[in-house]
């Protein structure tokens, strides 16, 4: 939410595939493994602190 600013913002994040991710959505990286949530964290800190991501 810090990141987007908002709920529907921050869910369709999660919830749509993402190119850094191979295509797949962060939410299901994220609850597949432990790198898996480490990756998309390390893309919300991308995003807040503006490097690409």
């Amino acid at each position: 939410m810090a990141v987007w600013g908002g709920d529907v913002a921050a869910r369709g994040f999660l919830f749509r595939p993402h190119a850094m991710l191979e295509n797949q959505a962060p939410m299901t990286v994220a609850i597949g493994s432990e790198l898996g949530a480490e990756l998309v964290c390390d893309i919300l800190g991308r995003l807040r602190y503006g490097s690409a991501a």
